[in-house]
């Protein structure tokens, strides 16, 4: 009852919101990512290899067009080449500029003003009202299949929550560690966030990093289980263990896979190495509960 009570409530919400003649909150304009991978360059030119790619779904504030490059460069994953306008692209605020194909984006679109999220995320917390002014810059923002924006900070040491907006409220938000990236994948079950940090325990001798999905459901963000990365720990006097590994992203998995080892710190020979073949159906973790 409770439930159906908070999605009556939702929906009325939504209505009232909806007669307005414009959105009563500060705007600004972005292009939705409509490629699965879109490649983003250092440089306007054929040579220049893609520094990221921004996915489907991401949000990107677009500046200076430039006229058709045709490109089949390299990229941190596969996009595949490109023969289009170009233009100057930024995924936050503050962020790199990057150069990408303007074939990757949609129409512009009018969103909450970066700025004005931070302070929906901040809320009553004195602590994060105080950080506002690292916010808006590093701001990341993405729409889901349903027309909600998801909205994130990259920071490298700051932790700020992870919102759900909705017609300008904020209707779910999740604690997170300080994140250093987040992509947007649409599952059959529903979209994740999986969202990228690194972390270190034992004074700095034991390192890595992990992807967390966050489930984006209509009121709630629900932390997942982790998908754990690279590793080293060197917590040991005599030996080092590290997992070596990379990650392939498909629309239904993500595949971790490389190797394990255990390292002599005397001389530098391995003494034990294993496979490490993972597979994590995304699906699968958009379900849990």
């Amino acid at each position: 009852m409770a439930g159906l009570v908070g999605r009556l409530g939702w929906a009325l919400l939504a209505l009232l919101v909806g007669c307005q003649r414009a959105p009563v909150w500060p705007t600004e304009r972005v292009a939705p990512v409509i490629s699965p991978s879109a490649p983003l360059l250092n440089g306007i030119k054929a040579t220049k290899d893609a520094g990221i790619v921004a996915h489907r779904g991401d949000l990107v504030l677009v500046g200076q067009e430039w006229p058709q490059l045709k490109w089949s460069g390299t990229a941190p994953e596969p996009t595949g080449p490109r023969d289009s306008p170009m233009a100057e692209v930024r995924l936050a605020p503050g962020g790199s500029v990057y150069y990408g194909f303007r074939s990757d984006f949609g129409p512009s679109i009018e969103v909450p003003q970066a700025s004005w999220l931070c302070s929906l995320l901040a809320g009553t917390d004195a602590e994060l009202k105080a950080r506002l002014g690292s916010c808006g810059g590093l701001l990341r923002r993405a729409r889901t299949p349903d027309g909600a924006l998801v909205a994130f900070v990259e920071h490298p040491t700051e932790s700020w929550p992870i919102g759900l907006v909705r017609e300008g409220v904020l209707v779910a938000s999740a604690k997170a560690a300080p994140l250093l990236g987040g992509r947007l994948v649409a599952t059959r079950a529903g979209p994740l966030l999986l969202a990228l940090r690194r972390w270190q325990r034992g004074d700095g001798a034991w390192t890595g990093g992990e992807l967390v999905p966050f489930a984006l459901r209509a009121t709630q963000i629900v932390r997942l289980s982790p998908i754990p990365l690279d590793e080293v720990d060197a917590r040991d006097g005599g030996r080092v263990t590290a997992r070596i590994v990379t990650v392939d992203y498909t629309t239904a998995d993500v595949r971790v896979a490389g190797k394990r080892q255990e390292i002599d710190r005397a001389d530098g020979h391995v003494l034990n190495e294993s496979v490490v073949e993972e597979l994590y159906d995304l699906a699968a973790l958009a379900e849990e509960r």
